[in-house]
């Protein structure tokens, strides 16, 4: 008797599919979306696409195989794989019977839409086949949401991964009898691709702070240190599904590694200048921007966020230029960098910022560090001025010297 009820429930499923098959048009549109991500400017990371696909009917949940969808480049042929399949509305039921009770039985779950997972590059063109048993191969091209970014003309965005050159500017006063100075970020992108699922990106850049008054005026409360030089890096984002007030939602991490092989550290005067190399491994922190996507969301926020980032690792040091302190030789030539940054929206105009440097000398047992707190007062929806308060200690290569101050200035990205 078991196995012929057995049989019968299983004559059942496949009757409920094979009235389910879909026949004719089965999609309304297949769309290159951009994925709930986060912010990944200080990372130099990139945003995350999908293929969305909506359902002309339901279509059964059973038949959603990597094997169905075939994607390819339009350009030059090139196959993309699929990495997983995220299905969308899962509450219908195709095939079933509706009883008094108004509940249905019978029937094979069903799918409205599905979000299929690869390497896509909004800048490319691609054309989804679909593959089903009762039809022929059919094709239709694959549309980006919004308007498709031209990869040969770069234009100024606050995503980096669509821009080849930007430049942050943030004049201020401190507490040190007027003393003024600037804090800058200079990068220019020189190449970026995919390679293994991962975002490699080369760039030229060059970020620090100077005193503009003399800095005889200045020296209990700027930081006198500039950095230039070349960097490459790879970064993998790794998506993580996080439960959010009886929902989840889909945010990518991404993390990998920094190799600067040329850059320099100096002073304003440029009398102390090192060489140094580096390679330094991490990321954004899964997880750890809990708080700040409970706070986003309980503020209705619509401003992009990132989750704590933290690079961490060893760098080698050569002397270029020295003032006659000779001061490698007591700090040492290799060293253990690390480098933590949160920045959290409070309100759509208003950021919190934390940024944390420590310097670990690995040859003579030094400890630096030097930390900035505050908040930024954007004046403009687009979030590219603002007022600055901060404060700040601590100390930066090349000459470490320990500063202290409360900091109030403008900033602008351009």
């Amino acid at each position: 008797m078991k196995s012929i009820r057995y049989l019968f429930v299983l004559l059942s499923v496949c009757t409920a599919l094979r009235a389910a098959e879909p026949s004719g048009p089965i999609l309304t549109n297949a769309i290159l979306k951009k994925v709930e991500a986060l912010d990944t400017k200080i990372l130099g990371g990139s945003d995350v696409y999908v293929i969305e696909l909506t359902f002309v009917r339901p279509f059964p949940k059973a038949w959603v195989k990597h094997n169905l969808f075939r994607i390819q480049e339009k350009d030059d042929g090139s196959i993309v794989t699929v990495k997983s399949l995220r299905q969308r509305n899962l509450d219908e039921t195709i095939g079933g019977v509706t009883n008094s009770a108004g509940l249905v039985t019978g029937g094979v779950p069903g799918i409205t839409g599905l979000e299929i997972n690869g390497d896509f590059n909004p800048a490319r063109n691609y054309l989804l086949t679909v593959s089903l048993s009762n039809q022929v191969p059919f094709t239709v091209p694959v549309t980006l949401e919004g308007e498709k970014p031209d990869p040969k003309a770069p234009k100024p965005t606050i995503n980096i991964g669509f821009r080849f050159f930007s430049m942050d500017l943030t004049p201020f006063a401190t507490d040190d009898d007027g003393a003024l100075g600037l804090k800058y970020d200079v990068r220019y992108m020189l190449r970026r691709g995919y390679v293994g699922g991962g975002v490699v990106s080369v760039e030229l850049q060059t970020h620090g702070e100077f005193s503009i008054t003399p800095e005889k005026d200045s020296t209990n409360s700027i930081q006198n240190s500039l950095k230039g030089g070349l960097t490459a890096s790879y970064l993998y984002n790794v998506p993580v599904t996080l439960p959010l007030s009886g929902e989840t939602r889909t945010y990518v991490y991404p993390l990998g590694f920094r190799v600067s092989p040329a850059e320099f550290e100096a002073n304003k005067s440029f009398s102390h200048v090192d060489y140094t190399a580096k390679i330094l491994l991490g990321g954004a922190i899964p997880y750890a921007d809990y708080p700040a996507l409970l706070w986003n969301k309980a503020m209705n926020l619509k401003v992009p966020f990132f989750a704590p980032t933290l690079f961490t690792g060893f760098a080698a040091l050569s002397e270029v230029r020295d003032d006659g302190s000779d001061r490698l030789s007591k700090l040492g030539h290799t060293r253990w960098d690390t480098e933590f940054i949160y920045a959290l929206p409070l309100h759509n105009r208003v950021d919190f910022k934390f940024v944390w440097n420590w310097y670990v000398g690995i040859e003579n047992g030094f400890s630096k560090d030097n930390y900035e707190i505050g908040a930024v007062l954007y004046l403009n929806d687009a979030r590219t001025q603002g007022l600055t308060f901060s404060r700040q200690k601590g100390a930066l290569p090349p000459n470490f010297i320990q500063t202290e101050s409360w900091r109030i200035g403008y900033t602008a990205q351009f």
